[in-house]
């Protein structure tokens, strides 16, 4: 018997199967796909969430892409491969920069994946076990989640059942001998007919390189079938060895160049040396680390998932009820069993070799890294129904088969629904009702900001200013992608997070202003004044945002004191500087400054404490929290300074002078008095401060 091709009579049947088995079967299909285009598709846009700056940052790239960049592997975001980014340049272009452009991707990318899957599964094993795999896809979490999040992970699944696909067809082909005796023509169509699967499987294996990171796999799985192949199968893979040289080969030269660009530009995969600690540990002799993660990695199908709450539930596994997890776990052992037909022995080598990269990378199970195992891990719950669902027939005699189909059947078809129906129910509560509200799931996909663009949409608003943790590099698109408005004018602050210099920001004075600052920013107590909004404005607060209103009339003057630095702005002064302070104490003052023109220069604020004996800095301040690309003419720009004193700094009086300088070149830039009367410098003496002990 032929190893490759199925051996039950009820899928090799040759005879013409009833139309209404045939219309039932399609109509499943039909169904699963439609029940997983929901899942994927409902409130793609809403939940109340915004987008995760993965999203925003391969939106980034795919944006490039339409304005003329190209490349094999772009360096932006820790290193990305290509091909969905390609595709989400097209549906981007189509759609809109939005949330739906960003995320249709991987809808479109998710459906593609269940037609593959189903499509290789039928080929391979049946339409029984092509189907059940489908249905397990269409609403569990782990592929409903990647399924709808902006990311590229999910193109390494589908490319990889294109090309295990066609590469199944060239290898079940038959060949029959008797072509060949009828001419060197039908010959020669023959082997081109039997060498076209083979070509476009090394095609599309060839693709995977260019999908995701985990791809990097591949090359483990490929070699253990080949080896695989060589042993048990070596009869039949006599006259194939030749195509399938052919099938790598094509593979190889496709991903060659994506390899070369990173073999010779290390750099580009900056994201993996931050995740493959364990792997270096064994390098070096330490395995640890990889034997601890093993059992971590094939345990998240039924013990313990990823923990990660930007990608499930946490702690979810891939099977989160005992039924589904039974049955994966009797396919595993059947095909286990089974191992000495090609097809059984691919599944778990299939399965092995993708959660490789998991096993060899911090923070097993990781699910984005395992998404190359999606398709054999439910073709194994199939696998396992269908050897149950065949079980009964085969220990009851032929006579008494048809009476207890009759009386199981509607048990089985009953008992099969509730399942379904209790899984799918679990994925909708796990993932669009809880997960949402769960705290690092808002703050991750940016919850505040959703929340503020609905309500900036709400409004007729032309002109506001927004707190942000990112505001320089991903803030900007993140807002403007969740707005239906894109004629805001939108400038960016950081009031005071951890993670800033100190605090920043932006008002004026000459039209209506409103500003938003998200609640996971806190304020500076120092701008509690700035935001008082007295009797010419309002303020809200909800859940996700604080608002502050005004319509004042009038702006701050310019006096005499006031500095003008060439192409960035007005110095106008200076805030709450203490006279005295004592050694070992924290100065915090601010300094208030006006935006004349647009500014595409970056630019950063130095404060340097000297002492004028010496020369020499004693403490100093550096950054700008409110990114000057941003500015518009006539803002106020608000800025804290927080400068540490030294405890052992010798009591006396210091100086503290003040500058700008562009961050990319470290240039100062030149300033002088507003009636340009004094000569250029790159910095000004803001004052002096006594410190003491």
């Amino acid at each position: 018997m032929n190893l490759f091709t199925r051996h039950s009579s009820l899928v090799t049947s040759r005879a013409p199967r009833p139309t209404i088995l045939v219309i039932s079967h399609l109509s499943l299909v039909i169904f699963f796909l439609l029940l997983a285009f929901f899942f994927r598709t409902y409130q793609l846009a809403g939940l109340g969430l915004g987008l995760e700056h993965d999203e925003v940052a391969e939106w980034q790239i795919a944006n490039n892409i339409r304005h003329g960049e190209n490349a094999l592997f772009f360096k932006e975001a820790y290193g990305q491969e290509p091909i969905f980014l390609y595709l989400m340049a097209g549906s981007t272009a189509l759609i809109g920069d939005n949330v739906i452009g960003v995320r249709f991707t991987s809808v479109f990318v998710a459906m593609l994946t269940l037609a593959a899957v189903y499509r290789m599964l039928r080929r391979m094993f049946s339409p029984f076990v092509a189907l059940i795999a489908l249905a397990g896809m269409s609403i569990a979490l782990w592929p409903v989640f990647w399924g709808r999040v902006g990311l590229r992970a999910m193109t390494l699944p589908l490319m990889m059942c294109l090309a295990f696909d066609f590469l199944w067809r060239g290898l079940t082909a038959d060949r029959g001998s008797e072509t060949r005796a009828n001419g060197s023509l039908i010959h020669r169509f023959t082997e081109s007919q039997s060498l076209r699967p083979f070509i476009f499987a090394g095609f599309f294996f060839g693709l995977s390189a260019y999908t995701y990171l985990s791809s990097r796999a591949l090359p483990i799985l490929l070699i253990a079938f080949v080896i695989y192949l060589a042993l048990f199968a070596r009869d039949r893979m006599r006259d194939r060895w030749r195509n399938l040289f052919i099938c790598f080969a094509i593979a190889i030269v496709i991903a060659l160049p994506l390899a070369l660009t990173i073999i010779t530009n290390p750099d580009l995969q900056f994201r993996v040396s931050e995740v493959s600690g364990p792997l270096d540990q064994a390098l070096k002799g330490n395995t640890n680390a990889i034997m601890q993660n093993i059992p971590l990695a094939f345990g998240m199908f039924t013990d313990r998932g990823d923990n990660t709450v930007r990608d499930n539930w946490p702690d979810r596994p891939v099977f989160p009820e005992p039924i589904s997890q039974t049955l994966f776990l009797f396919g595993f052992v059947i095909a286990l069993s089974k191992f000495n037909q090609p097809r059984y022995a691919l599944s778990l080598i299939w399965i092995g070799s993708m959660l490789v990269p998991s096993i060899v990378t911090s923070g097993a199970p990781n699910f984005t890294r395992t998404l190359g195992a999606l398709p054999m891990v439910f073709a194994l719950l199939g696998i396992g129904l269908e050897w149950l669902s065949m079980w009964p027939l085969r220990i009851i005699a032929m006579p008494y088969q048809q009476k207890l189909s009759r009386v199981l059947a509607p048990i089985a078809i009953v008992f099969l629904l509730s399942v379904f129906a209790i899984n799918a129910a679990s994925t909708f509560d796990d993932y669009f009702n809880k997960w949402p509200n769960h705290p690092e799931t808002q703050f991750v996909f940016q919850a505040d900001f959703a929340a503020i663009a609905k309500d900036i949409d709400a409004s007729n608003v032309m002109d506001v200013s927004v707190g942000g943790l990112s505001n320089d590099t991903l803030d900007d698109d993140s807002l403007r992608l969740l707005l239906q408005r894109k004629d805001v004018r939108i400038r960016w602050f950081d009031s005071g997070s951890p993670i800033s210099s100190g605090g920043a920001l932006i008002v004026w004075y000459h039209k209506p202003h409103t500003i938003y600052i998200p609640s996971i920013i806190p304020v500076s107590p120092l701008f509690q004044d700035d935001l008082e909004v007295g009797k010419c404005g309002r303020s809200y607060f909800n859940a996700h945002f604080q608002r502050y209103e005004y319509e004042c009339n009038g702006t701050p003057g310019v006096t005499p004191g006031a500095r003008l630095f060439e192409d960035s702005g007005i110095l106008l002064g200076a805030n709450d500087i203490p006279t005295v302070i004592p050694a070992g104490d924290t100065l915090r003052f601010t300094t208030m400054w006006r935006a004349v023109d647009p500014i595409v220069y970056p630019r950063h604020i130095f404060v340097h404490l000297i002492d004028p004996n010496a020369g020499r800095v004693v403490a100093q301040h550096d950054g700008l929290d409110a990114p000057t690309k941003y500015w518009q003419p006539n803002d106020y720009i608000s800025q804290v300074h927080v400068l540490p004193i030294p405890i052992d700094t010798a009591p006396g009086s210091y100086e503290i002078w003040i500058g700008l300088y562009d961050p990319l070149s470290g240039r100062r830039i030149l300033q002088t008095d507003i009636a340009h009367s004094e000569a250029l410098s790159d910095q000004y003496l803001l004052g002096t401060i006594q410190v003491t002990h």
